[in-house]
């Protein structure tokens, strides 16, 4: 018996209304912000679609948290 496969599939409305209070949920959930110069999120969004792997080097809920809060920053969409 083999296992059916289910790829990562995308919900684009609710993660950018997610992405759109962040702000306020991370600092208030998880106490913390996400800080990122102007400079390195001008150089995310400026790779558009390309693709790129971001690693985590903590085992932790908050590193998650600290993605998506940059995925709000820079106004993408990361699997």
């Amino acid at each position: 018996m083999t296992a059916d496969f289910f790829p990562p599939q995308q919900q684009p409305v609710l993660t950018r209304l997610v992405q759109s209070i962040s702000f306020i949920l991370l600092p208030s959930l998880y106490g913390f912000r996400v800080s990122v110069s102007e400079d390195d999120v001008a150089r995310l969004r400026a790779l558009g679609d390309a693709r790129l792997v971001y690693l985590c080097n903590h085992p932790t809920m908050e590193d998650g948290m600290a993605v998506f809060g940059l995925s709000a920053r820079v106004g993408q969409l990361f699997h």
